[in-house]
């Protein structure tokens, strides 16, 4: 599809606007900026608090399993027919 020479034309021309609104758009855009760091930063601690849940986790199933473990053994012992 051809572009337009209209709008090619619009392309080309400089934008002006006022230098109040271009401090106040720089303004934004800094703050933009630093919003963006600021949420990358609170992903980053989102990740290390996950990585420790799942560490915490995998050591609870790790002293649960080794509890099942030891109660079924004593299980087998109890249950066992009667040494005299």
């Amino acid at each position: 599809m051809a572009e337009n020479p209209a709008r090619t034309q619009e392309k080309k021309l400089p934008v002006f606007m006022k230098i109040d609104n271009y401090k106040d758009l720089l303004d934004s855009f800094e703050l933009i900026k630093r919003k963006v760091k600021d949420a990358k930063a609170i992903l980053a601690k989102l990740e290390e608090i996950k990585a420790r849940e799942e560490s915490e986790l995998e050591t609870w199933e790790a002293i649960l399993s080794d509890a099942e473990k030891k109660i079924n053994e004593l299980d087998e012992i109890f249950l066992e027919p009667g040494v005299e």
